[in-house]
């Protein structure tokens, strides 16, 4: 995969610094997150941190933090795709979005999962919902959080959304088969409905 080094024995590690004596130290270490990998996502949340590595399979990494000298993987889950940005939902759930995929790879509509983290051994894909069928849509918010914006009080999500709607009509009248979208939309959230 060139530059960034994603061939099959790439690793990525999480290094814990502290200052000492006016610069940063290295005080932990974990290492043998996703071999062969690129990190797509991280979120560190009190003692717990999350990763999100993709090359064809989303593993998403729990890690326990509690020990600055020794932080550890505690957890791992593989589904297709890779979670872009991780939110926050509660203590217990993440809200993401990112991009579903085949499990050969194949990168494929946008995707918003909700991961119940509350078993930090055994964490669980919830929920999914997925827009669009390809690369044809896609959000600002799967690069800048700025443009992601979670109301938990009322359980809403707002973000950009843009893309390509497909005309199955055939041509216009200027010859299009679809016309280019740009919008913000609302979602309705929900740890149990989804």
């Amino acid at each position: 995969w060139g530059f960034w080094g994603s061939d099959d024995t790439s690793e990525s590690h999480v290094t814990v610094l502290a200052e000492s004596n006016g610069t940063l130290a290295k005080m932990g270490h974990v290492g043998g997150l996703g071999k062969g990998e690129q990190i797509y996502s991280v979120r560190f949340m009190g003692d717990r941190g999350y990763v999100v590595t993709f090359r064809q399979i989303d593993p998403l990494y729990v890690l326990d933090l509690s020990n600055p000298l020794s932080p550890s993987v505690t957890g791992e889950l593989k589904i297709p795709g890779f979670s872009s940005y991780m939110h926050p939902m509660s203590e217990t759930h993440l809200l993401t979005i990112g991009r579903d995929a085949t499990n050969e790879g194949q990168v494929q509509g946008l995707s918003f999962q909700i991961f119940d983290v509350s078993d930090a051994h055994n964490p669980k894909l919830t929920q999914k919902t997925v827009l669009g069928d390809g690369w044809n849509t896609w959000s600002e918010a799967m690069y800048d959080h700025h443009a992601f914006n979670y109301f938990a009080a009322r359980g809403l999500l707002g973000l950009p959304v843009s893309g390509w709607e497909y005309n199955d009509q055939g041509e216009d009248e200027w010859g299009w088969y679809g016309r280019f979208v740009s919008k913000l939309q609302l979602f309705k959230v929900d740890i149990e409905t989804g």
